[in-house]
């Protein structure tokens, strides 16, 4: 990518000229007859150099769960029940919901399920063969760890704390491959509940039920 190419990409993405600095680089070839040194200077993020300012750096996992009851949760670690009532309003609108836990219907019942988390990402489209998008406010917790899973198996992570809108993906699973799921941790001051795409087994008409209890 050329330099001013970068430039505004990096720009696009939020980072403006503070945000930059000037990196000098030698390039030489030693060894070969009539090398020579030189140096070029390129513009890069902040973050890249050691500062704990500028662009925030994004960070993603993968890993294996096992699911049961159509059901996978994100929920602060330090809960207790962790796990939430389905009403039959919930199962039509795909979530079930109260602080501190998250609970999203998959689209497969049961079996191994392959999760991917994306935290402080920059927000985008959503992925063409996601069939079930669901967003939701999540607030990590102080230390930042949080659990996800089902009933019968979870993985810990840890997440910077504060205020997130959490968006659930989920996607058609095909035969002979687990079926995946994926989380998104988008950084917004007012995060709200909103089922972004329908599949034909949800009901995205009517009022959300945006409360539940323990199970």
């Amino acid at each position: 990518m050329a330099r001013s190419a970068m430039c505004q990409h990096l720009q696009s993405v939020g980072c403006d000229n503070s945000d930059f600095v000037r990196l000098q680089i030698e390039l030489f070839c030693s060894g070969l007859p009539g090398a020579q040194r030189g140096g070029t200077t390129f513009l890069v993020p902040r973050w890249l150099t050691g500062s704990n300012q500028g662009c925030p750096m994004i960070s993603s996992v993968e890993f294996p769960i096992l699911v049961s009851y159509s059901q996978v949760t994100v929920f602060d670690h330090s809960t207790e029940g962790p796990f939430n009532q389905w009403t039959s309003a919930h199962v039509a609108q795909g979530f079930s919901w109260r602080p501190g836990s998250a609970a999203f219907r998959t689209i497969a019942e049961s079996g191994p399920h392959l999760v991917t988390v994306i935290v402080d990402t920059i927000e985008g489209e959503q992925p063409a063969d996601a069939i079930r998008v669901i967003e939701v406010p999540f607030e990590a917790p102080n230390d930042g760890v949080i659990e996800i899973g089902s009933i019968s198996d979870s993985s810990l992570l840890e997440v910077p704390p504060g205020t997130y809108s959490l968006r659930f993906e989920c996607y058609q699973p095909l035969s002979g491959q687990p079926a995946r799921v994926r989380f998104l941790f988008l950084r917004k001051a007012n995060p709200s509940f909103c089922i972004v795409r329908a599949d034909p087994e949800l009901n995205s008409e009517g009022q959300l039920l945006l409360t539940t209890s323990a199970a």
